[in-house]
């Protein structure tokens, strides 16, 4: 078993149709239903006591209608849409609490700390998302940055969907 291997006990209900069998497999052909909820599992090493994901596809936008995960590290909850493809538009509304940054260490190369709460929303069509929100740390070290108390609002943008490219602002 490789480390990051996800484990755990779940149930998924799905309902998927595909409208051209032939065609190339994409968000442009699939739609249909999802409701997933795991106990007891793991990715990448994180503990996950609790999850529920409830999203719905069609015409490339997926409607997540609660996406809840509850962890010994962090707490996370989303609702909204997100564009995949196309002209349509994301608004996902998204909270993200951290008790204890360090849980997330096996995922940098970075010396993590601390505790974060981000609460913000994803916005645009595909290929051209934006995040906004609020940032607040408290105890925060995160590779040669420290800082005792962090509170910021932050506005990024994600050049087709490519996370090494994302530009945007912070006010400290």
């Amino acid at each position: 078993d490789h480390p990051s291997a996800p484990s755990g006990d779940g149930h998924i209900e799905a309902h998927v149709v595909v409208a051209d069998v032939l065609a190339p497999m994409s968000a442009a052909n699939l739609e249909g239903t999802a409701r997933a909820t795991f106990t007891n599992a793991s990715v990448f090493g994180l503990a996950i006591e609790n999850a529920v994901v409830d999203a719905a596809a069609s015409g490339g936008i997926v409607r997540v209608n609660a996406l809840d995960v509850q962890g010994s590290a962090a707490k996370v909850s989303a609702k909204g849409t997100v564009a995949l493809i196309g002209e349509g538009q994301s608004d996902l509304s998204y909270l993200i609490d951290v008790a204890d940054l360090s849980m997330f260490q096996t995922l940098t190369p970075h010396t993590l700390g601390g505790s974060a709460h981000a609460e913000g929303r994803i916005t645009g069509p595909a290929g051209q998302l934006k995040t906004a929100g609020t940032l607040s740390s408290n105890s925060l070290m995160a590779g040669p940055a420290k800082a005792l108390a962090l509170k910021s609002k932050f506005d990024l943008a994600i050049p087709v969907n490519d996370l090494e490219r994302t530009t945007g602002q912070m006010d400290l």
